[in-house]
């Protein structure tokens, strides 16, 4: 009864009005939660992309420059091989133990610290039996004098004892001492011994260091052959190394932290390069690389900084969530505005225009280089990072030709340099390596990214640049080509080549110092056949036999 009275008090005109009303409540705010929505996709959407092409490119950029680290340390542990194979060779030109001046004028070829650095010096040890222990030491007191001392301990029949070490004043502590007295030591000499290959030692604390860090020696069976052939053991040439001086200058390397194990001796760390272990905080990117080398394998572990992790995202996608949750609910507001009338769409179309003037300044705050330039080639519009960059005003630069800011592209090269005309002319995009030399005379690298610029009609805009200065990266690879450069002098000095067999595709490398040795040009190519064909009827066979076990057992 009551609800027929409710219902009969209603008129049509009022239930029209109620509609209408609910109309108006109902519709702004489905458009401003459709419109919110939205927004929120498209935000998580653009925070999901960043976020992936961020961690990529941080990716990619650890594990470029963890395997630029790999390749740096092992050249730095295999660098003092090519010293101890001149001495070998010394050595075994001279058939026997060579005298302390012998081995002074050896040595004296080069400066070991200078050119190898980590080595603290060269040194022979001989193989001395215990009953001619006395005419040994008598002989070594005629060359050094009373200073040489023995320092020996244990009962055993044959001592390992350093003959002769250079430069002698900064390792004259190592002189006269037993080698074989120590187990690890003795173990690495017979092991060179045996095998006739390099061999080093167990993470050790030299003589010549008394500040607790850890080195190594790099021992080899140094041999003489007979006029019969008979080849006879005379005794072994070493050199000590000092790992915190040889992996010093890796210390440049500000996005990652490695540390230098020995994973056969309990894990110990003989080199880091900030502390004794990897940071405390959890890195986001992290590498484990073996070594083998000298018989031993040495693990190098790498963390990227909190610098690299950085690149990440961190506060530019904090920046991106906020930017974007206030752009959604601007988004539902201006639906809600747009339906509920004129006056209120245009308060938020200026409101909007606030925030997208915020967006701009994410542009202009970052810290690559961005050009705008117009269809005429002139530029319109610069951010701060290339006025710094360049280190011009903008009343320098807007209104000159694009062309006089792009620089030249890398070495000339012509097809590149024909991309880069043709996006600068709208035809087209690139991206490459160019270079600009500032007024003040330096020579600045940049990775450039030019992008044409077209309007709804087709019709073509002009040109946006980005620009990120490569220079520091690029004085890096011609570091590094200096360093290989310096290595294949000091094989040319050393008198010693190399070369390695491809067993996939059958192709024979030599050094340039093999092919001096060999007398033919720069660009000769031997095969397997001519290559072993350089050698003496005997050695060639000893070479063909070492080979084929190398190939069927994977040994040396």
């Amino acid at each position: 009864m009551v609800g027929k009275r409710l219902a009969a008090s209603i008129s049509p005109q009022g239930a029209s009005s109620l509609k209408n009303r609910v109309h108006r409540c109902v519709w702004p705010l489905s458009g401003a939660f459709l419109a919110a929505s939205l927004g929120a996709l498209l935000t998580w959407l653009t925070v999901s992309a960043v976020a992936n092409r961020t961690q990529a490119a941080a990716q990619a950029r650890f594990d470029s420059e963890a395997a630029e680290l790999k390749v740096n340390v092992m050249a730095r542990l295999e660098r003092p091989r090519y010293g101890l194979d001149g001495l070998r060779g010394t050595v075994a030109a001279l058939g026997e133990a060579p005298g302390a001046v012998q081995f002074r004028k050896a040595v004296a070829a080069s400066d070991p610290r200078a050119e190898l650095p980590g080595v603290l010096g060269f040194g022979f040890i001989a193989d001395v039996p215990r009953d001619a222990l006395p005419a040994f030491l008598d002989k070594a007191r005629s060359e050094y004098g009373d200073s040489f001392a023995l320092r020996t301990s244990g009962d055993a029949q044959d001592l390992y004892v350093i003959r002769s070490i250079e430069p002698l004043p900064a390792n004259r502590a190592a002189l006269g001492f037993d080698v074989g007295s120590e187990v690890q030591r003795r173990a690495t000499l017979d092991r060179a011994r045996t095998t006739g290959q390099l061999a080093v030692t167990p993470p050790i604390h030299l003589l010549q260091k008394a500040d607790g860090s850890y080195g190594a020696l790099y021992v080899t069976d140094a041999r003489a052959t007979d006029i019969d052939g008979r080849v006879r053991h005379v005794g072994w040439v070493y050199a000590a190394v000092h790992f915190p001086t040889a992996l010093a200058d890796l210390y440049h390397l500000a996005d990652l932290h490695f540390v230098l194990t020995d994973q056969a001796a309990s894990a110990r760390a003989i080199f880091a390069s900030e502390s004794d272990a990897l940071p405390g905080e959890p890195a986001l990117f992290h590498r484990r690389e073996t070594l083998a080398f000298g018989g031993r394998d040495f693990v190098l572990s790498i963390a990227s900084r909190p610098e690299l992790d950085g690149l990440t995202g961190g506060r530019r996608l904090l920046l991106f969530w906020e930017l974007g949750g206030v752009i959604s609910l601007l988004m539902g507001l201006a639906a809600w505005l747009l339906i509920g009338g004129r006056q209120r769409a245009v308060a938020l179309a200026r409101h909007m225009t606030q925030q997208l003037d915020r967006l701009a300044k994410v542009g202009e705050l970052t810290m690559d280089s961005v050009l705008l330039a117009d269809a005429a080639g002139r530029i319109a519009w610069a951010n701060p990072a290339f006025y710094r960059t360049h280190r011009q005003c903008a009343a320098e630069v807007i209104g000159r030709p694009l062309a006089d800011f792009c620089g030249e592209t890398m070495d000339g090269d012509m097809p590149a340099r024909d991309a880069w005309q043709a996006a600068l002319a709208g035809q087209g995009a690139f991206r490459g390596e160019t270079c600009w030399t500032a007024t003040d005379g330096h020579v600045h690298w940049m990775e450039t990214e030019i992008q044409p610029i077209h309007h709804r009609d087709g019709q073509f805009g002009g040109v946006v640049v980005i620009q990120a200065d490569i220079t520091a990266r690029r004085l890096a690879e011609e570091g590094l080509k200096e360093s290989e450069a310096f290595l294949d002098r000091t094989g040319r000095a050393a008198g010693v080549g190399g070369w390695q067999l491809d067993l996939v595709t059958q192709t024979v490398t030599w050094s340039a110092e093999t092919r001096r040795l060999h007398e033919v040009p720069d660009d000769f190519q031997p095969d397997f056949a001519n290559a072993v064909a350089f050698y003496p009827p005997g050695a060639r066979e000893r070479i063909e036999v070492a080979v084929a076990h190398s190939i069927a057992t994977g040994e040396g």
